[in-house]
C-alpha cells in the first residue's frame, strides 16, 4: 500500500485529478465522509446509507482508487467548495427547535447502527479491500 500523503489545502485536493464531492440535502441533520473513496474504503458508503436511511442530508469527498492524499478536517474550507459550503448552510441551525428535531434523528442513527449486522459489513469490506 502507498505511503499516505499530508497536504494542507483543500482547493490542492479538490483539484487532483479524479477526486470528487458528493452531496445530497434531505434535511437539516448531516452525515458526512471527509475522506472516502481510496483514502478511507467504504466510509462514504456507510455514512450515504445512514444518511439515507434517517433521511439526513450527505456529505463526501471521494478519492479514487490507490490515491493516498490526507487532509486534516481543519483545513476542509466551505470558502474553498460550493458543496461543502451548501452542506455547512443547510446543517448549522442550532436553535431549540432544531436542537430537538437533532437529538430525535441522532437516536434514529443510534438505532439502526446498533442493529446493523457488522460482520456483514465486514466480510464486504474485506472483498473491496
Amino acid at each position: 500500500m502507498r505511503e499516505i500523503k499530508q497536504i494542507q489545502n483543500f482547493t490542492d485536493l479538490l483539484s487532483t485529478p479524479q477526486i470528487t464531492e458528493e452531496i445530497e440535502i434531505r434535511s437539516s441533520f448531516g452525515i458526512c465522509a471527509l475522506h472516502g473513496g481510496g483514502l478511507e474504503r467504504a466510509t462514504e458508503a456507510v455514512a450515504r446509507d445512514v444518511a439515507k436511511s434517517t433521511d439526513s442530508s450527505y456529505y463526501a469527498v471521494l478519492q479514487p482508487e490507490g490515491s493516498r492524499l490526507h487532509l486534516s478536517s481543519k483545513y476542509f474550507d466551505p470558502k474553498q467548495s460550493l458543496k461543502l459550503d451548501q452542506f455547512l448552510k443547510n446543517n448549522k441551525s442550532l436553535d431549540d427547535r432544531h436542537f430537538i428535531y437533532k437529538k430525535i434523528k441522532l437516536l434514529k442513527v443510534k438505532n439502526i447502527l446498533k442493529n446493523i449486522d457488522w460482520r456483514n459489513i465486514s466480510n464486504g469490506l474485506q472483498k473491496v479491500i
